[in-house]
């Protein structure tokens, strides 16, 4: 009742539990909050109670005596939830809530794998990239060794021209003098 309105009337509440007097509902009520089964305010002058919170149930609704609902509350204070006051109460919908229970396995199994399948695949994908990017890095070390090495010989070609340069022009220069055309030429 609860789930469809926060505001409970005495009469439909009444109706409902199959009770006589207000006084009977009340003190049901009242059991109940101190129970921690629900928790809300009751309104004499109203006739309402005003739910703020009320434990879930996901078996179905039961006909109980108003008389066994005071043994079902003495249980769950002493919290024996398995007491044989319930076990008989509820021993119908065990099927249903094991049901519920196998289908709601099923779908977390379910999710398990999927997401196993997503981390697999996750996984696989960075190995990918590690490799690749391994690979980069190695072939960007091998250009750059490469390029030092051309460098490197560039530096030294580079010298050897400048040697042979000057060993070249030294060699003119020596020529010059020691041609007998140039000194004939220096000396005229």
């Amino acid at each position: 009742m609860a789930t469809q309105s926060k505001l409970i009337k005495y009469s439909d509440l009444q109706k409902e539990l199959r009770l006589e007097g207000i006084r009977e509902l009340e003190d049901l009520i009242i059991e109940g909050t101190n129970c921690n089964v629900m928790r809300g305010k009751l309104d004499q002058k109203s006739s309402h109670f005003e739910v703020d919170w009320a434990m879930g149930r996901d078996i179905r609704k039961v006909l109980v005596k108003p008389c066994m609902i005071r043994v079902i509350f003495a249980d769950w204070q002493n919290k024996r939830p398995d007491s044989l006051c319930f076990y008989n109460t509820f021993q119908s919908d065990l099927p249903k809530i094991e049901e519920t229970l196998k289908n709601w396995c099923q779908s977390c199994d379910g999710m398990l794998a999927c997401l196993e399948d997503q981390v697999t695949r996750a996984n696989g994908t960075k190995q990918a990239n590690t490799t690749h990017q391994k690979q980069i890095e190695q072939k960007v070390n091998n250009k750059h060794a490469n390029y030092s090495y051309h460098l490197k010989l560039s530096d030294e070609v580079k010298t050897i021209i400048s040697i042979m340069d000057d060993f070249t022009s030294g060699q003119r220069d020596s020529r010059a003098i020691k041609s007998p055309a140039a000194i004939k030429r220096r000396g005229s």
